[in-house]
């Protein structure tokens, strides 16, 4: 039976999707659950299968190619089989069903992904009806709402709908042309942004709004770190963001605070840690997450960490792969950085920035000596994380960095 192959909806954020690359062209076979096309999305690369066996009639999206969900990718069907009435289909384009997931999607854990149905917003008069972040993104470049036009049904202003009467603006060509516009306008190059730097900007954006967010940094001695990691490495080499993670999941069980979430007016406390390692890619930053943490080995840790960190760097990570984080660890320690401030991952209240591991002179009985010494710059919402909370998170995994042995292996 033809089927006509559409963009999937894998998660209720995603809007549109990117083909990256054919693993078939037109009048090539197919078999069923055998990669047809990869797409990134909004989190990842991810290779799609074909639903069915058959023959690749029809191709309607190119590589670099980005179409909304339910836009029309391909046609699969059997040789002589007619295709009409799907080329009709295609041609509509995609019609509004929701925010229910495609069937071509892979199969996702989908029970904590039910969002309620937003009602229509009728402002009253005088008024504008908005969400708070778009009201706050508005009134810090000074737009006035009225005369953004909601994209939604609902009526209600979004954010999005203020990020793109903010690129319209930006779009717009000044009523003053400055002498040398060609000359200038031949020296720059206008880049679109692709699906992974949107979504980036999106989430980054939606939580530098909605998190008041701080700083605080701590200067530990890593003297005793290194030689547990030197230790280590004589039996299976590790890297120090591996050890990191262990003793990073430690303190935050004993500091749970750290390792929660706010949903509305409630905390939701995580007796468990899932390790988010945000990874420099090309074109961007992905966070791979390691599940369960806490209760894993550290040889087991290393081997995940070089599994997903492979991955990133092939753009073959899965949404599975980058889901449910509960704590970020950011290293830029081989940058040679200091210090440093974050962006909280949304839906996370804690960040620890690594920074780099330089040698302090400090006195030992009236001797001046050196020892190796590292800053770690924890970020936390002030919602739900007061100074001395954190203070006591950096001071347990001190304790840790300067007597790792007491973790189990």
């Amino acid at each position: 039976m033809a089927k006509l192959i559409t963009i999937p909806k894998m998660g209720l954020t995603m809007t549109e999707g990117t083909v990256t690359e054919w693993f078939k062209q037109e009048g090539d076979s197919v078999e069923a659950g055998e990669p047809l096309y990869s797409i990134e999305t909004n989190k990842a690369n991810t290779e799609i299968q074909s639903p069915i066996a058959g023959i690749v009639r029809k191709i309607f999206a190119q590589e670099g190619e980005t179409l909304p969900i339910k836009g029309a990718v391909a046609i699969v069907a059997d040789a002589n089989e007619d295709i009409a009435e799907l080329m009709s289909t295609a041609a509509q384009g995609p019609k509004d069903e929701g925010t229910q997931p495609s069937p071509d999607a892979p199969e996702t854990d989908q029970k904590d992904l039910k969002e309620p149905a937003t009602p229509v917003v009728k402002a009253s008069k005088g008024r504008v009806a908005a969400s708070p972040l778009a009201k706050k993104l508005a009134a810090k470049h000074g737009i006035d709402l009225a005369t953004i036009a909601p994209a939604g049904e609902t009526g209600r202003i979004t954010v999005a709908d203020v990020e793109n009467h903010l690129a319209k603006q930006a779009d717009k060509p000044s009523d003053l042309v400055p002498s040398g516009t060609a000359e200038v306008a031949d020296a720059e190059e206008v880049v679109p942004l692709s699906t992974l730097r949107k979504r980036i900007a999106e989430r980054l954006t939606q939580s530098w709004l909605a998190a008041p967010t701080y700083t605080h940094n701590m200067t530990v001695d890593v003297s005793a770190l290194q030689d547990f990691k030197e230790s280590i490495s004589k039996v299976h080499k590790v890297t120090y963001t591996t050890v990191l993670i262990k003793l990073v999941a430690c303190a935050l069980m004993d500091c749970p605070l750290l390792n929660c979430s706010l949903v509305g007016e409630n905390l939701i406390y995580k007796k468990y840690v899932n390790m988010g390692i945000a990874t420099s890619v090309e074109g961007g930053l992905l966070v791979p997450v390691i599940k369960n943490a806490h209760s894993k080995g550290i040889r087991q840790i290393s081997e995940e960490l070089a599994e997903l960190s492979a991955k990133a760097r092939a753009g073959k990570l899965e949404l599975d792969d980058m889901s449910g984080g509960t704590f970020t660890i950011s290293n830029m320690g081989k940058d040679g950085i200091d210090s440093k401030t974050s962006i909280l991952n949304p839906g996370e209240v804690g960040l620890l920035g690594v920074n780099t591991t330089r040698e302090e002179l400090y006195l030992d009985d009236g001797i001046v000596k050196t020892r190796p010494v590292m800053t770690l710059s924890a970020t936390a919402d002030h919602r739900v994380v007061d100074g001395a909370e954190l203070d006591v998170f950096l001071i347990r995994l001190r304790d840790y960095i300067q007597n790792p042995s007491q973790i189990a292996l």
